[in-house]
């Protein structure tokens, strides 16, 4: 038979794989993570994780007067990091936050940079430039600087942000931790 099940001697059907106390406690555990995560932690995480990486996206591209990838892998790691650590994440929920987040944090960094460009142009000081700029002008301002390079830069830091937002669950590290701590000795006669 191809399939996982096979019939014993009374007829019944069973299953190849055997449920062990391993796999058991393993579901145990991952369960247990899975009651840990934070949503709103996952959320504060990537949101503090965008503005830093918005605001290093402005410096280094005013610095440098061009915009670098690097910088996007950069902005999706802090803000995947900043998702995985404060939201305690394993789902897959998590990395689309993350990914949400960091098209709003290199979009953010885009924004900071014109604004920045702008008051250095205009002589108009950056906080009161930046404090004046309502969603419509926001908007507006980064669809005029749109250039289509810019749709890599955004796939980047989302591919990277995506990639870190939440913990990879390796079943068989849980299995071995879990068979290693059976073989320590439990008295000391």
């Amino acid at each position: 038979m191809d399939n996982a099940e096979n019939p014993n001697d009374e007829g019944q059907l069973v299953s190849e794989y055997e449920y062990t106390q391993e796999s058991r406690e393993t579901d145990l555990i991952v369960q247990s993570m899975r009651y840990e995560q934070n949503l709103f932690g996952g959320i504060i995480g990537g949101a503090l994780g965008a503005l830093i990486g918005a605001g290093l996206w402005a410096v280094i591209t005013v610095i440098t007067e061009s915009q670098l990838g690097i910088v996007a892998i950069g902005v999706g790691y802090l803000v995947g990091f900043g998702v995985r650590k404060l939201g305690k994440s394993i789902d897959m929920y998590f990395r689309i936050i993350g990914a949400v987040m960091t098209l709003i944090g290199i979009a953010f960094g885009n924004l900071l940079v014109i604004a920045i460009w702008v008051s250095r142009i205009e002589g108009i000081p950056f906080f009161m430039l930046l404090r004046s700029l309502d969603i419509k002008t926001m908007y507006e301002l980064l669809k005029v600087t749109f250039e289509p390079i810019d749709l890599v830069f955004y796939a980047i830091g989302v591919q990277q942000a995506y990639m870190h937002s939440s913990s990879k669950i390796d079943r068989n590290a849980i299995i071995a931790q879990l068979q290693n701590k059976a073989k320590e000795p439990t008295d000391f006669r």
